[in-house]
């Protein structure tokens, strides 16, 4: 194998090392305290929210999802190891 194959190699991997001499990190203001002021992100959830599917008006897709549902073993042991 020739020498200018590691010779790229060299090179490439030498532009990997920094990224200039006068680089400073940007900081971030973070304060001491934070306060979330919108109630809405904790709301409880609206029943739509668990049957998303069906604000498409689509049948086909409501039957799907609700055969899935039905018959998904997977997703109804999951549900009862929690309760």
């Amino acid at each position: 194998m020739g020498a200018a194959p590691w010779t790229l190699a060299a090179l490439m991997l030498s532009g990997c090392t920094k990224i200039g001499p006068d680089f400073v990190p940007p900081t971030s203001p973070v304060p001491a305290q934070w306060r979330e002021t919108d109630s809405t992100l904790h709301a409880p959830a609206t029943a739509m929210q668990g049957r998303w599917w069906q604000a498409f008006g689509d049948p086909v897709l409501s039957a799907l999802i609700e055969i899935a549902l039905r018959n998904n073993n997977g997703l109804k042991t999951a549900g009862l190891r929690v309760l």
